[in-house]
């Protein structure tokens, strides 16, 4: 039963802990990575998770972010 939970959660992402948050994003932004997040859902099965798509687009993204970090 555990395992299936667990497999219904996604994939544990490596990076360390996690953390809750909140930002201020335009409607229009939410939506769309809602719509993402579904499909994903849909697509490869497990929960629907804005989360994964922003941690996804962050980690993509990491080496341009943290140029701008410099």
């Amino acid at each position: 039963m555990k395992a299936e939970a667990e497999a219904a959660a996604g994939p544990i992402r490596p990076g360390g802990e996690m953390v809750t948050t909140a930002v201020q994003i335009p409607k229009a932004t939410l939506s769309l990575l809602r719509r993402v997040a579904v499909a994903r859902a849909d697509k490869h099965g497990g929960r629907t998770s804005v989360s994964g798509v922003l941690v996804d687009l962050a980690e993509r993204a990491r080496a341009e972010l943290e140029g701008e970090t410099r």
